[in-house]
């Protein structure tokens, strides 16, 4: 049987949007564990999430989306990925555990 997680590691969640990140961080907040979430999507589309420490980056998902529209999906999805790597890189010194969606780290 593994070890209780140490009640002050942290973890750093990155994600392009939500996919399950939402449970994930519940979980991890469930089981004793400092949860950091970055994301491009607001606050709000997270309910429920109380005691997570939050980077979001409407921006880059404003962007993302008009450049599906406009004909710059690419660079624009790029950018977005670009974006939450830099953000979640300025994370990681402090923290235990790093995850990553695809792309979004």
């Amino acid at each position: 049987m593994p070890n209780s997680p140490n009640p002050s590691a942290k973890v750093s969640l990155s994600v392009g949007g939500r996919f399950h990140a939402d449970q994930l961080a519940w979980a991890l907040l469930q089981a004793g564990y400092e949860v950091s979430l970055h994301t491009s999507l607001p606050k709000h589309r997270f309910a429920g999430l109380q005691g997570v420490r939050f980077h979001t980056h409407l921006w880059s998902e404003i962007l993302y989306r008009l450049g599906g529209k406009w004909g710059f999906a690419d660079k624009a999805d790029h950018w977005k990925m670009k974006t939450l790597g830099r953000s979640l890189a300025k994370d990681a010194e402090s923290s235990d555990i790093l995850v990553s969606w695809s792309s979004f780290g």
